[in-house]
């Protein structure tokens, strides 16, 4: 239903699902907080300008994030985190989005459920094109520092490499971070390869 964007019915069986859960239906095929994360985003409660969406897309992803503290059926799992990914991926949080995607990918192979291999394949390709075109954002010297950081480096041990400040390497360190919408040094080496 949420795929046809039939709203309206989808909004009526997640209501009776989530009065029925635990009960007369059992959440091996999804749970309703997966449910309702998908109807948020469904309904574009992540797209927009970000004051819009600040708090649709904190509903959706405490959503994602409580359906996956449900693990005991691993194929609702593996799709929860397939989708959990792809709006991860969609805010920009590519590292967050591949952790999740990847995770998907192992289970959905461990339990021999294929056909939902290239979906999440897919959604990978995504983020990892989307990571390309970040790091086509970066000048040479970004660039440049990227690689050695990826090798483990230091700043100071860059700078002498380079023959640079140690707080020129650290600028550029900064605006690596933030062009490529990283948190930790340590991601950078994952992006690079």
């Amino acid at each position: 239903l949420l795929d046809l964007e039939r709203f309206a019915e989808a909004d009526a069986l997640i209501d009776r699902l989530g009065e029925m859960e635990g009960t007369s239906w059992q959440p091996y095929w999804g749970s309703v907080d997966w449910l309702r994360a998908r109807r948020i985003v469904a309904d574009g409660g992540v797209s927009g300008s970000a004051s819009d969406r600040s708090d649709t897309v904190a509903e959706a992803l405490r959503r994602f994030e409580a359906a996956l503290d449900d693990d005991r059926f691993p194929l609702p799992r593996a799709l929860t985190l397939r989708d959990y990914g792809v709006v991860l991926a969609g805010l920009g949080r590519s590292e967050e989005a591949r952790k999740a995607l990847d995770q998907a990918l192992a289970i959905v192979r461990r339990i021999g459920a294929g056909a939902y291999e290239p979906g999440i394949r897919d959604a990978l390709s995504t983020v990892a094109e989307s990571e390309q075109d970040l790091l086509a954002s970066l000048t040479n010297r970004e660039m440049e520092i990227g690689r050695l950081l990826a090798q483990g480096r230091s700043n100071q041990e860059i700078a002498a490499e380079l023959f640079v400040a140690t707080a020129t390497v650290r600028y550029h360190v900064s605006n690596l971070l933030r062009k490529l919408q990283l948190n930790r040094r340590s991601e950078v080496a994952r992006m690079f390869r």
